[in-house]
């Protein structure tokens, strides 16, 4: 129904955004049932979706939002499949939009989470090249987000679940420098 819209209403943006929508459910059922090739096509065209969006409508916290998410997934999906090459042209976009989401909103809790998420991507894409000044850097910033996050917020269940991977992430970077005290107190806490 949505490509129907789409088809029949010119393309406007709401339509759009619709068919976005519908595209990412469809792609997160396919993820989630191991089916790699039909998610990268519906991520695919769904990111293809999100960029016409931000063109006609410009860069409003919707659009920026939209698309970032768009990216994560068609990123998300290069990395299951083992391929940092194509993750390594999305993640950085995502994260930058991310931070222009901060700048234009402010530090909202849902735009740190956003952004922590983002900086977790990069740095294990960082990671996995071998680039550990990258992955550090990225982790780090992460780490301090949801620290920040944990402060503002008090520990939920998505805060401690975020700062569980933020350690991991600290702790296997410095396990692979073998720093393995820092790699203990990252595992440890």
């Amino acid at each position: 129904l949505d490509r129907l819209l789409v088809e029949r209403s010119e393309e406007t943006p709401e339509a759009l955004h619709d068919l976005s929508v519908t595209l990412d459910r469809i792609g997160n059922l396919a993820r989630a049932r191991g089916d790699l090739d039909a998610a990268e096509h519906v991520f695919a065209e769904s990111l293809s979706l999100r960029r016409r969006l931000m063109e006609s409508s410009g860069e409003t916290s919707e659009t920026l939002s939209g698309l970032s998410v768009a990216l994560d997934n068609v990123g998300d999906i290069a990395r299951a499949r083992g391929c940092p090459d194509a993750a390594e042209q999305v993640f950085p976009e995502s994260l930058a939009l991310r931070q222009r989401l901060i700048k234009r909103n402010g530090e909202t809790p849902e735009a740190l989470r956003a952004l922590s998420v983002s900086l977790d991507r990069v740095g294990a894409i960082a990671y996995t090249r071998g680039d550990s000044d990258t992955a550090e850097h990225a982790f780090a910033e992460s780490l301090t987000l949801i620290q920040r996050l944990i402060d503002h917020m008090g520990e939920t269940p998505e805060t401690l679940h975020d700062l569980s991977i933020s350690l991991h992430n600290v702790g296997k970077l410095a396990r692979a420098r073998s720093d393995l005290d820092a790699a203990e107190r990252a595992f440890a806490d």
